[in-house]
C-alpha cells in the first residue's frame, strides 16, 4: 500500500497516470512523476495529466534515473536522477519509500517459446502476434508451425488454436495501447471461441 509513503513513479504515459492517481487514493503522503522528457512529450492523455495536477501530484521533467538508494533495513529511501540526459548534469535526489517503474509499451517477446508453441508469427520489434486479416486480429492459427486458411478441411482443432487479445495485439505505431480496443477484442475473442468449440461439438 502507498498509505503514508512518498511515492515516485517513473514514466509519462497513461499507466503512469493510473499509478500516481491510485497512490493518492491509497493515502500517499506525496506523489511525484519523474519523466525524462518535457511535458509536451508525455504520451499520457492531456486530461489525465490535468486531473493529476489537480490532485496535488508533482511533476519533475527531464529527469534521468541513475540509482536507487536503500536504508539499513534494505528498504527504498531515495532515487538519484540526472537533470537531463547528459552524464555531466548535476544529480538530483528524490526521497521515496515506493518507486514504480511505469515505462515501456512493448508486448511479450518470444511468445512462441514462452507458451511452448512453435511457429507463432510475431512482430520482432513489438512482440505482437502477427495477423493476416483484420477479422482475425485476435488469434494466431497454429498448424504444425504455420498458419493456414480457416476452411473445413484445414481448420485446426480448438486445442491447436491460440486466441489472443489486449495490448499484445493492439500496439499502435505511436506506442499507445487503448483499453477500449482491449474490451472490443475480448468480445470478439469470446465470439470466436464459442463459435469454434460449438462447431466441433456438433461435428
Amino acid at each position: 500500500s502507498a498509505a503514508g509513503k512518498e511515492v515516485v513513479v517513473i514514466g509519462g504515459g497513461d499507466t503512469t497516470m493510473d499509478c500516481v492517481r491510485e497512490a493518492v487514493r491509497q493515502g500517499a503522503r506525496r506523489v511525484t512523476v519523474l519523466y525524462r522528457g518535457t511535458e509536451d512529450k508525455m504520451r499520457a492523455v492531456e486530461k489525465e495529466i490535468f486531473r493529476a495536477k489537480q490532485e496535488g501530484i508533482e511533476f519533475d521533467f527531464q529527469q534521468t534515473p541513475e540509482k536507487i538508494l536503500l536504508d539499513e533495513s534494505g528498504h527504498v529511501r531515495e532515487i538519484i536522477c540526472r537533470a537531463g540526459r547528459e552524464t555531466t548534469s548535476p544529480e538530483i535526489s528524490h526521497k521515496a519509500q515506493m518507486i514504480i517503474n511505469a515505462t515501456g509499451f512493448t508486448g511479450e517477446h518470444n511468445l512462441d517459446r514462452k507458451l511452448g508453441i512453435p511457429g507463432l508469427q510475431q512482430d520482432e520489434k513489438t512482440g505482437a502476434v502477427a495477423v493476416s486479416r483484420p477479422a482475425e486480429s485476435l488469434r494466431a492459427m497454429v498448424r504444425n508451425g504455420s498458419g493456414g486458411d480457416d476452411d473445413e478441411d484445414s481448420a485446426p482443432r480448438p486445442s491447436r488454436t491460440l486466441y489472443v487479445a489486449g495490448d499484445i495485439t493492439n500496439i499502435r505505431p505511436d506506442g499507445r495501447c487503448l483499453a477500449v480496443d482491449a474490451v472490443r477484442d475480448a468480445g470478439i475473442v469470446v465470439t470466436q471461441i464459442d463459435r469454434r468449440f460449438n462447431q466441433h461439438a456438433l461435428a
